[in-house]
């Protein structure tokens, strides 16, 4: 099997699962699902829901005004999510098998290891592509209301930002970007 679709077929195996049991797990409203590589570490899940996003908001921050005023910012922040690397033990073993065989090998030039970088965040928005087209998201979320996204964090300058446009429709994504505008930088 060639070394793209291997890498495709495994992390599409491990993100339906992963995902799949966060749903059937936490009945709860989400709003934001994505394929994270941290770090250039191997991808995992992340997740924030309506629910989540009020525990960490009651959990953190007692006085309301601190609450409004932090909401936006941790709304979309993957690191303020209890569901980042979800089922990561369970699911993902293989993934981070293969992720650090392809990735942090010796002998890799440094132009090469990029592409395999490059390569590793354009499978992940193959994969939740497919998941979206599978119905793996409509399960029980509106996916009218779901952002998703391949991420690199931290970010760079445009990739988040591409994958986004490019998975979701013009609503979900012009809300998520009215949010998010401030982190990226514009030459125009």
């Amino acid at each position: 099997m060639e070394r793209k679709e291997k890498i495709y077929n495994t992390l599409l195996t491990a993100a339906e699962k992963g995902f799949t049991s966060l749903f059937s797990q936490h009945h709860e409203h989400f709003y934001y699902c994505a394929l994270i590589m941290m770090e250039i570490a191997t991808p995992c899940i992340g997740a924030i829901s309506e629910e989540s996003l009020e525990q960490a908001l009651n959990d953190n921050y007692s006085d309301r005004k601190d609450r409004n005023e932090i909401r936006a910012t941790i709304k979309w922040s993957y690191a303020d999510s209890p569901y980042i690397g979800f089922g990561f033990e369970e699911y993902f073993q293989e993934v981070d098998e293969l992720f650090n065989n392809d990735i942090w090998s010796e002998d890799l030039a440094y132009e090469e290891y990029e592409q395999r970088v490059n390569d590793w965040i354009s499978i992940m928005v193959d994969v939740m592509r497919e998941l979206d087209k599978k119905g793996v998201f409509n399960s029980n979320v509106d996916r009218s209301n779901l952002f998703i996204n391949a991420e690199l964090q931290p970010p760079d300058s445009s990739t988040n930002l591409d994958n986004a446009r490019t998975l979701n429709d013009d609503a979900i994504f012009s809300k998520w970007f009215e949010d998010n505008k401030d982190e990226y930088d514009f030459d125009e």
